[in-house]
C-alpha cells in the first residue's frame, strides 16, 4: 500500500506539473523560468505576428541588443524576437527551432548565432530539457543523436515533468517568501522587456593573463590564492585552467582533445539535417559564427572543432536561402582596443564586444533585405506589446 500511494501521489503531481499548475511559481531567472516566461511573452505579442527569431545560447541571449535588433527590423517591417536561451546546445536550439517553425505561421528567417564549441559540445540532456521544457514535444531522439548514454534505460525519468521541476519546487519551500517577491518584481516588468532584452555586461577581462594555456594556469593559481569572493570571470577561470587536466596538458606539451571519428561524424550529420530542415521550407537561414576567447582554442572546444563547421556547411552553402556571416575574427585586437576588451568574462562579451557585434548583425540584415519578401502590411501592424 504505501508504494502504491506513492506511485499515485507521483502520477498525480506529474499530471498537474505537466498541465502548467506549476508555472506562476517558478523562478523567473533560472533556465526552466526563462523559457515558461518567454513562452508567455511571444504569445502575448502574437505568435502569427513573427517573422524573424533569433536562436542561440548566452553567448548571443546576453551578447546581442535585441532592442536595436527588434528596432531596425520593424522599421524594414519585420517582427523580429529573440528566441535565444541560456546554456542551450544542440538538443534545445534544434527543439526551440523546431518548435516556432511549426508554430510561428509567418516565420520567414531564422538569425541562428553559435560559436565553433557549439560543434563539439553537447552538454547533459537532462539540462537541456529544462532549458527548452515548453518546446518538449520537438526533441526529436529518432532524426538526432543526442548523446544520450542513458536514455534507453532512464528515457521517462529524464523526460519527467517531476525530474525538470523538482529543484524549483525544492527552492520554493526553502524561500517562499523569497520566491513570491522575486514573482512580484519581475512581474511588473512589461514583455517587451523580455523579447528585446539588453542586458549590461560592464567590465572586461584586461587584467587577467590567459592567452595560451600557461598563461591560464599562472592565472588560476594567483585566484586560488584570493581570500576574497571571486567574480564570474575568476570562476570560470578556476573552473576551466585549474584543474588536473590542465596541468597535465601543460607539462606534456599536448594539444587538447581530437573528437574521435564516430561523434565527429554524427555532429556533422545533426547539423546539416538540421540546416536542411529549415532550409526545406522556404526559411531563410542566417547562421553566425560567434567569436570566441583564445581560452577555448587550447582548452575547452575540440581542436578540430573548425572542420566539423566546415564540414557541416559543405551541403547548405550554396543555397538561396542560407547565408554565413562570419564573425569569429571580428573581436581580434586592433589599434584601439585588446581583445581582452570586448569580453566580460571568457565566455561571454562586454557592452563593446555586444555593441560591435549587433552593429555587424545589422549591417548584414540590412544588406540582405529583399523587399518583395516583406509581409503584408495588416500582418505587420498586428503584432504589438500592450
Amino acid at each position: 500500500m504505501p508504494i502504491l500511494l506513492v506511485m499515485l501521489i507521483a502520477l498525480v503531481l506529474e499530471i498537474l506539473l505537466r498541465f502548467e499548475t506549476w508555472d506562476s511559481f517558478i523562478k523567473p531567472k533560472s533556465y526552466l523560468g526563462n523559457a515558461i516566461y518567454r513562452l508567455q511573452a511571444i504569445e502575448k505579442f502574437g505568435l502569427e505576428n513573427i517573422h524573424w527569431i533569433t536562436i542561440g545560447d548566452s553567448r548571443i541571449d546576453w551578447g546581442l541588443e535585441h532592442n536595436k535588433l527588434f528596432s531596425v527590423q520593424k522599421h524594414n517591417g519585420l517582427n523580429h524576437l529573440r528566441m535565444s536561451f541560456e546554456s542551450s546546445n544542440f538538443m534545445a536550439l534544434q527543439a526551440t527551432i523546431d518548435w516556432s517553425i511549426s508554430h510561428m505561421p509567418n516565420l520567414k528567417g531564422i538569425l541562428l548565432g553559435v560559436a565553433e564549441d557549439n560543434f563539439g559540445h553537447y552538454s547533459s540532456v537532462t539540462n537541456q530539457y529544462n532549458v527548452a521544457w515548453p518546446f518538449r514535444d520537438y526533441f526529436n531522439y529518432d532524426n538526432y543523436r543526442y548523446f544520450d548514454d542513458y536514455h534507453n534505460y532512464y528515457s521517462y525519468i529524464t523526460r519527467s515533468a517531476i525530474a525538470v521541476y523538482y529543484r524549483d519546487l525544492k527552492r520554493f519551500f526553502r524561500g517562499i517568501i523569497k520566491r513570491a517577491n522575486m514573482i512580484e518584481y519581475y512581474l511588473k516588468s512589461n514583455h517587451d522587456k523580455t523579447l528585446q532584452f539588453n542586458r549590461s555586461m560592464e567590465g572586461n577581462i584586461c587584467g587577467f593573463q590567459l592567452e595560451d594555456l600557461k598563461q591560464c594556469v599562472n592565472t588560476s593559481k594567483d585566484i586560488s590564492k584570493k581570500k576574497t569572493s571571486l567574480n564570474g570571470a575568476e570562476r570560470f577561470i578556476l573552473a576551466v585552467c585549474h584543474t588536473s587536466s590542465a596541468q597535465y596538458l601543460l607539462e606534456n606539451e599536448l594539444e587538447y582533445y581530437k573528437l574521435n571519428e564516430q561523434t565527429r561524424i554524427d555532429i556533422t550529420h545533426n547539423w546539416q539535417k538540421l540546416f536542411s530542415s529549415i532550409l526545406s521550407k522556404q526559411i531563410k537561414l542566417k547562421l553566425v559564427l560567434l567569436p570566441e576567447h583564445p581560452m577555448y582554442g587550447y582548452m575547452i572546444k575540440p581542436s578540430d572543432a573548425h572542420e566539423v563547421v566546415e564540414e557541416a556547411l559543405i551541403s547548405i552553402d550554396q543555397h538561396s536561402d542560407f547565408e554565413l556571416l562570419d564573425l569569429r575574427r571580428v573581436l581580434k585586437t586592433n589599434s584601439q582596443t585588446p581583445e581582452c576588451g570586448y569580453y566580460m568574462d571568457p565566455l561571454h562579451y562586454n557592452n563593446l564586444g555586444k555593441s560591435r557585434l549587433t552593429q555587424k548583425i545589422i549591417d548584414s540584415l540590412e544588406n540582405n533585405l529583399n523587399l518583395t519578401d516583406l509581409p503584408k502590411i495588416d500582418i505587420i501592424n498586428k503584432g504589438h506589446f500592450e
